[in-house]
């Protein structure tokens, strides 16, 4: 279907149609595919919206802008997931941890993608076509390289906790148990007092209950 000379025979409306069609499924599959393996790809918009001789100024200018939309929609739900709801019925520090290593790993992701040619290249067009949707852009970047900087923060506040944990999950004694706590709770103090996001009584209150999960 890609090449022109198959569709020779088709009139232009049906080309165009089956075309747009066919590049917004295997953009929903490719979205669906990432989503499976834990990562969010970002939608892009058909080779047709970059082309003026396949599509009128109207039709590329919704389609460029729905794709920023749905980058903003994208980022709205990883910022929306927390360790609230991590899958694991009984779910430990090192659950919680592995979360927001995820969480990390998928920003940078969506960092990368959002810097990418393709990306730039929707911009680009969006400035050219005068849409007030090319600032969002930007907005966006600013929003992830922020989420960016307070979930490695966790990452980096989770792993000073974990030798603490992991003496708390070798094989104790029950009365030592008690001797392992109070470094735990010492670094936790510290966490508390030096965290962003630690330092709130719900995320407190969370990991307290993690910690409870694993003795």
């Amino acid at each position: 279907l890609s090449n022109p000379a198959n569709r020779a025979s088709w009139s232009g409306p049906t080309s165009k149609a089956i075309m747009l069609k066919l590049s917004a499924f295997l953009t929903q599959l490719r979205v669906t595919l990432g989503k499976s393996r834990g990562q969010t790809l970002l939608p892009f918009p058909p080779p047709e919206a970059f082309d003026e001789d396949a599509l009128s100024e109207k039709e590329r200018v919704h389609l460029l802008e729905t794709t920023l939309i749905a980058w903003s929609t994208k980022l709205e739900a990883v910022l929306s997931s927390g360790p609230a709801q991590i899958q694991e019925s009984l779910p430990t520090p090192y659950d919680e941890l592995h979360f927001w290593e995820d969480s990390a790993a998928d920003l940078d992701s969506f960092a990368e993608q959002l810097n990418s040619k393709k990306a730039n290249l929707v911009v680009q067009h969006l400035v050219e076509l005068e849409s007030v949707y090319a600032r969002s852009h930007g907005e966006l970047l600013l929003t992830v390289t922020v989420a960016i900087k307070k979930v490695k923060e966790n990452v980096r506040y989770l792993r000073a906790l974990m030798p603490h944990v992991d003496a708390l999950n070798s094989d104790l004694d029950f009365p030592a148990i008690a001797s392992a706590f109070r470094p735990l709770l010492h670094t936790m103090h510290l966490v508390w007092l030096n965290s962003n996001t630690f330092n709130t009584r719900e995320h407190l209150l969370h990991l307290m209950h993690e910690v409870s999960n694993l003795i």
